[in-house]
C-alpha cells in the first residue's frame, strides 16, 4: 500500500492525516494466515518545522498456538506507530532512525507489517500461568493433573534401594 508524501516534505506545517486498513490475506503484503483481520492503523504524518513525521496506533487481531500448551489462542494488539521520514540519508550507513522515502512514495503497508510482527511477544501463551503439557503423557495440565507416574531419575536408582531398605 503505497502512500504519495512529495509534497509533504515541501509544505512545513502540513499533515495527512490517515485512517486505514493493511490487508494481510496477500493484496497489500504477503498472506499471513495469523493475522485473523487487517492492520487498522489510524494517525497522521506530519512536517513539523522540515521534519517529517508519522505518528498513529495500529490495532490486529492475531492467532496463534501457545508455546506451552499448543492451544490455537486470539489475542488483540494495539501498538503505536513512530517514525521519522526523510528523502534522504547523509551518511552511507543504513540507519534504523529514519526510513528512506524515495520518489515521494512511501510503502506503509510493510511498516505497518514490520512493526505489527515486532510487536509480538517472544513467547505467546494462552494465558499468564498456563501449565503446558505433561512431559510423559502430553496430556494438558490446564485441564487436570494427568495421573501419570514420573520416572525417577535412573542416577538416583541407588539411592532409593538404599533408603527403601
Amino acid at each position: 500500500m503505497l502512500l504519495e508524501l512529495g509534497n509533504i516534505f515541501e509544505n512545513e506545517g502540513g499533515s495527512i492525516p490517515f485512517d486505514l486498513v493493511v490487508k494481510t490475506d496477500g493484496s497489500d503484503i504477503a498472506a499471513d494466515p495469523c493475522f485473523l483481520s487487517g492492520i487498522h492503523a489510524v494517525g497522521e504524518i506530519k512536517n513539523n518545522a522540515g521534519i517529517v513525521r508519522l505518528i498513529g496506533q495500529a490495532d490486529f487481531d492475531y492467532q496463534a498456538p501457545c508455546d506451552r500448551c499448543a492451544v490455537l489462542t486470539e489475542k488483540h494488539f494495539s501498538i503505536p506507530l513512530e517514525h521519522e521520514l526523510v528523502r534522504r540519508l547523509y551518511s552511507d550507513k543504513q540507519d534504523d532512525d529514519f526510513l528512506l522515502v524515495e520518489g515521494g512514495e512511501f510503502d506503509f503497508g510493510s511498516i505497518c507489517y514490520e512493526d505489527a510482527i515486532f510487536s509480538l511477544p517472544t513467547r505467546y501463551l494462552c494465558k499468564e500461568d498456563c501449565k503446558g503439557l505433561c512431559p510423559n503423557c502430553g496430556a494438558d495440565l490446564n485441564a487436570g493433573n494427568c495421573g501419570c507416574k514420573k520416572p525417577s531419575d535412573p542416577r538416583l536408582e541407588a539411592l532409593k534401594m538404599l533408603l527403601d531398605n
